[in-house]
């Protein structure tokens, strides 16, 4: 067990406002990691409730818990003040409702330790209520390329399942004051060098009501769309080679049997949007070939592609990814 006066390998950093109702749950499933060569920073950033007494008791039964109080400054500069507070290599990021499984840091260390140029790594993650019940879950493939490419159409990374190289968020500034402020510190940190994924559920992130993302839903999705038009701007991503969907169906297939069928589907409803952005941006070979290349893939793939087309005729793009009965669905 580290103690908190020495060098840790991993900070887990903790913003803190108003959490008493989760606070518990979220740090215990920190403690309780199978990997403990690491610092906890919890920052209370001026909590009116008792999440403060709540720091105070495990501050004092656990020596890599460091607490820090302060006054409410929101949670980016939180998170960044945590940041530079960090002693560890490795950055791990949780949110205080919020519940890590207990192997999500021995995972996303070894990955971290093994591949030199893997700036961030992520798990796949469930969606729960405020009650811990299951609502649905997503599903993140580990390699770098697909992680990228899904950056063209959303942020496929959960803020709080991330475990990043301290060297890396100072080279590119740690968070900004924006709204998406994570998915735009992804779009600078994809510049360093790859991401990765564990390609197993580690972390179970809780839809608050009460939750900064809810509340300001639309005002993040509006900066997100913005940052994703100006990522098209800098370049345009690799196509996906029928080797590339063979890999995805195989690891859905492999690790995901109960939900395969879904996620494939989701995965080349995603592949036909990126074809059609591809063409109504202007690169029709490429778009053209991404679409013949899905459509020759499957049955799936030749329908994902056929309402691609009906669309891109139309002059729509929309939206893929739905929600029905609290569950993640495609549309082919």
């Amino acid at each position: 067990m580290t103690d908190k006066h020495q060098k840790p390998l991993v900070s887990v950093v903790m913003p803190v406002y108003n959490a008493e109702k989760f606070l518990k749950e979220s740090i215990d499933s920190i403690l309780r990691q199978t990997f403990d060569d690491f610092e906890f920073i919890i920052i209370n950033d001026g909590s009116t409730d008792n999440s403060q007494d709540i720091i105070d008791y495990y501050s004092s039964i656990d020596s890599r818990v460091v607490a820090v109080k302060q006054s409410n400054h929101g949670v980016v500069y939180t998170a960044n003040k945590a940041i530079d507070l960090s002693k560890g290599e490795y950055v791990a990021r949780i949110d205080a409702d919020d519940i890590a499984l207990p192997q999500r840091l021995e995972q996303e260390v070894a990955i971290l330790n093994k591949h030199k140029n893997t700036v961030l790594v992520c798990s796949s993650f469930e969606v729960i209520d405020e009650d811990g019940e299951f609502l649905y879950k997503n599903i993140t493939t580990p390699d770098n390329t697909s992680i990228k490419r899904a950056l063209y159409l959303r942020n496929p990374i959960a803020n709080g399942s991330t475990m990043i190289r301290k060297e890396a968020l100072l080279k590119v500034g740690k968070f900004d004051d924006i709204f998406a402020e994570d998915f735009h510190l992804w779009m600078k940190l994809e510049k360093l060098g790859d991401f990765e994924a564990t390609g197993t559920v580690l972390y179970r992130w809780r839809m608050n009501t009460n939750g900064l993302t809810l509340s300001n839903n639309d005002l993040s999705m509006s900066q997100a769309k913005l940052y994703i038009d100006s990522l098209w701007e800098e370049k345009t991503p690799e196509n996906v080679t029928l080797k590339d969907i063979k890999m995805i169906n195989n690891f859905y297939s492999k690790d995901h049997t109960k939900d395969s069928g879904l996620f494939e589907s989701v995965a080349l409803s995603d592949i036909s949007q990126l074809a059609a952005k591809l063409f109504i941006s202007g690169h029709y070979t490429r778009g053209l070939r991404q679409l013949f290349v899905l459509a020759f893939s499957s049955k799936k793939g030749f329908k994902a592609s056929i309402n691609r087309v009906y669309f891109v005729i139309r002059g729509k793009i929309p939206n893929l990814r739905k929600y029905k009965d609290e569950q993640i669905v495609s549309d082919i």
